[in-house]
């Protein structure tokens, strides 16, 4: 919305107005479910209290973003949420109440993301609200001290070689994430702290796996070079297998005349024909099965493992409608996931 006209009816239709405070700049600092808490108590400190839908609807909303940024949330409070704005918008009989829900469904509208956060994992990722998992990133800590000094409860731990925050005393006062010069001090989603305990992972760690979790295959093709290798299914099985050999992958795809995709040749095929004593002079045509798995790129990687892992394949076709993307295999799936599985795989077989 970079390029949006400044004009009433263009705003109107984002769901913002025209007038003092209509537009504000802000970063990614900012809570968005705390900016719509901050703008409705300002409404509601200011309604007359004529009418009830105003009075008594922007009381109960503030209720609602009180808990939810308290982390008290629970499921169904973001659709009541919605609800109770559009009761309180249609019923309102002035300006004033009518616009009230503005920045709560905008934000639901635009954000919703922050607001399953703090629902549904208690985190706000700008870290305003407090709550969350308060943890010392140590590869950024220079172990100044003065996270320690500004604990008044002792929730911050001395080690010889580090600080760390003690979850049981820690009362998310931010204290410590104030006055930290470098920033070491992170938030983030409290059930982090079982997969740490579990798994022995760090949290930072963790953090990694889980914007890589929301990636899209897509974004795993833009990050590496890759070519896209095709072979006609009039061609014979050794055909293909001296083209995977010479272009080194375990997979390929196998194209009609037009250019569209019937199929994939994989390592596994190759084993099956041996099994199966095929001539590596038989067409890949009567081999190729015909009814494959493709993925669009707008697919998530954590989609694309659950499908993979449900059908046992290996090697995810990336196509976007008839056009061939490209390939992407089990393993980059993984890698991209949780590299000490990749290693631990590489260190065992």
């Amino acid at each position: 919305y970079l390029d949006l006209p400044v004009d009433f009816d263009s705003l109107s239709k984002v769901g913002s107005i025209m007038g003092s405070g209509g537009m504000v700049v802000m970063d990614e600092g900012n809570c968005m479910v705390d900016v719509a808490k901050f703008f409705l108590s300002f409404t509601q400190a200011e309604s007359c209290g004529k009418c009830p839908p105003c009075r008594i609807g922007t009381y109960q909303m503030l209720q609602l973003l009180e808990k939810i940024t308290s982390g008290k949330g629970e499921a169904g409070d973001i659709d009541r949420l919605e609800k109770l704005s559009w009761m309180v918008k249609r019923g309102s009989l002035c300006g004033l109440g009518q616009s009230a829900p503005n920045p709560v469904l905008t934000t639901i509208r635009y954000f919703r993301e922050e607001y399953e956060e703090h629902v549904y994992e208690k985190y706000c990722r700008a870290a305003v609200c407090n709550i969350g998992l308060f943890f010392i990133d140590h590869k950024e800590c220079i172990l100044c001290g003065l996270c320690k000094q500004a604990c008044a409860f002792d929730a911050v731990k001395e080690t010889r070689r580090k600080f760390f925050i003690d979850r049981e005393y820690c009362t998310k006062c931010k204290a410590c994430y104030s006055v930290c010069p470098v920033n070491a001090i992170k938030v983030t989603k409290a059930g982090y702290a079982r997969l740490e305990e579990e798994f022995k992972i760090p949290i930072e760690e963790i953090d990694n796996i889980e914007r890589r979790r929301k990636m899209t295959l897509k974004d795993i093709l833009d990050s590496r070079p890759y070519e896209i290798i095709k072979i006609n299914h009039y061609c014979c099985i050794a055909d293909a297998i001296n083209l995977m050999s010479e272009k080194n992958v375990s997979g390929i795809f196998v194209v009609d005349e037009n250019d569209k995709l019937v199929s994939i040749f994989t390592e596994r095929d190759i084993v099956r024909c041996v099994y199966n004593g095929i001539s590596t002079d038989e067409m890949l045509e009567n081999l190729i099965m015909r009814d494959i798995t493709t993925f669009d790129p707008s697919t998530k990687v954590s989609s694309a493992i659950a499908v993979a892992t449900r059908k046992k394949i290996r090697h995810l076709p990336v196509v976007e409608g008839d056009k061939i993307i490209g390939m992407i295999t089990y393993r980059d799936l993984v890698s991209y996931l949780l590299p000490e599985v990749c290693y631990m795989a590489e260190t065992m077989y």
